[in-house]
């Protein structure tokens, strides 16, 4: 039986749920981690177990917000061929729900998000590492432009992207990367939103080059190259802002942080789903959370808004041939997404869940989905019974009207 109830973010029961109840799950999160002890393993489940939560919380306030996206069957619908079940890897020491359709959006589903993610922050560390085996030298430049806060997503982004694609083709461009030794791009899209100034779509670009370019002349060469592009696509940008060079090394690792923890250069690029804006500005997400935690219908608008516009777009464009010389596998956002363990020989099926099971899990909510996992990282198939036996009365007192 499908209920209207269903997938409800807030829905659920278990010890888990109970224990993160009326807290905002990366409250917790920065608390323990903060702490200079070495994490005791309560805390690792907690923090594993809060995160869960919130990834499903925040796929069914999505699933709300684009009912007739993909994300609607996303983690809610037997894949093709297979049924619901927990998949235990030895490896993670973690177990994950499996055998489900996946919509592999990397832009508005934080399950798939995290999945998709995950791999390609291997794939640009993997880059990363080449790059300074083969002594080169790696920065993250950032291009943006001027907007105001009536600009639609859509006509910045082109704009933005217009502009990049101009650039490459000018002669100072491509006469400054046979200067520079610059024969390998990633690049990823960003695109927070802020009251006063609206969207903000900016590009974050890893570039590939010589041991010894100058760092500062570079930066002046792409400022030059960038702003005639972008006013060619009809934007114009700040000659101090427009443009900004980091060293990947040391600048990239302070500028964004993660559950307390430091990133590097390739968690600036892929962990974009997690990142949470500035007090004066909006990641996607946490104009989702948000839309979940308030009802803000102004905030679930605008990112309908950003999910529409990126929809079928990539999270990470490697230029050309690149994947190859470094030897990572080209796979789809979709592949990712649906067979991210795949790779994992030793993990292996842990419990099943019959069609009335999955349903009662269903109803339940984002919490049954992260308590059934919690259970499944100890192996307790007890917990596990137990915990289904939970949804199923409550499935069918509440579901049923009974």
């Amino acid at each position: 039986m499908s209920s209207p109830a269903a997938d409800r973010p807030g829905a659920g029961g278990g010890a888990c749920a109970a224990t993160t109840a009326g807290r905002s799950p990366l409250v917790l999160n920065t608390v323990i981690v903060g702490r200079s002890a070495p994490l005791s393993a309560l805390a690792r489940r907690v923090i594993r177990h809060e995160g869960r939560l919130e990834k499903y919380r925040l796929q069914a306030a999505a699933r709300r917000i684009l009912p007739k996206e993909r994300i609607r069957v996303c983690h809610r619908i037997a894949a093709p061929l297979a049924a619901p079940h927990l998949k235990y890897s030895p490896a993670r020491k973690a177990a994950h729900l499996a055998g489900l359709m996946a919509c592999g959006s990397p832009w508005v589903c934080a399950v798939c998000a995290s999945r998709i993610s995950e791999r390609r922050r291997s794939e640009v560390s993997t880059a990363i590492a080449w790059a300074k085996g083969a002594g080169l030298q790696v920065v993250l430049v950032t291009f943006t432009l001027s907007h105001g806060a009536t600009d639609s997503l859509k006509a910045s982004l082109a704009a933005l992207h217009g502009g990049y694609r101009r650039m490459q083709q000018r002669r100072d461009y491509k006469a400054l990367r046979a200067s520079a030794g610059l024969t390998h791009t990633i690049k990823v899209t960003e695109a927070p939103w802020s009251p006063a100034n609206g969207w903000h779509p900016h590009l974050h670009v890893l570039y590939f080059l010589e041991p010894d370019c100058d760092v500062a002349a570079l930066s002046a060469a792409l400022t030059g190259a960038w702003l005639p592009s972008l006013k060619a696509a009809g934007f114009s940008a700040s000659a101090r802002r427009g443009v900004d060079v980091k060293a990947t090394w040391d600048a990239v690792s302070q500028y964004v942080t993660k559950l307390g923890r430091t990133w590097g250069a390739a968690d600036e690029l892929t962990k974009a789903n997690t990142k949470r804006g500035r007090k004066d500005s909006f990641s996607p997400w946490d104009l989702l959370r948000s839309a979940a935690d308030t009802d803000n219908q102004l905030h679930a608008k605008l990112f309908a808004e950003f999910a529409l516009t990126m929809k079928g777009t990539h999270q990470l464009q490697w230029s050309r041939r690149f994947k190859g010389i470094v030897g990572v596998e080209d796979r789809t956002d979709d592949d990712l997404a649906a067979h991210w363990l795949d790779d994992d020989q030793a993990a292996y099926w842990f419990a099943g869940f019959n069609p009335t099971d999955w349903a009662a899990i269903r109803f339940c909510g984002a919490a049954a989905k992260a308590d059934l996992e919690a259970a499944g990282d100890g192996l307790d198939r007890k917990r596990v019974d137990a915990l289904v036996a939970e949804y199923r009365a409550r499935y069918f007192a509440e579901g049923w009207g009974l």
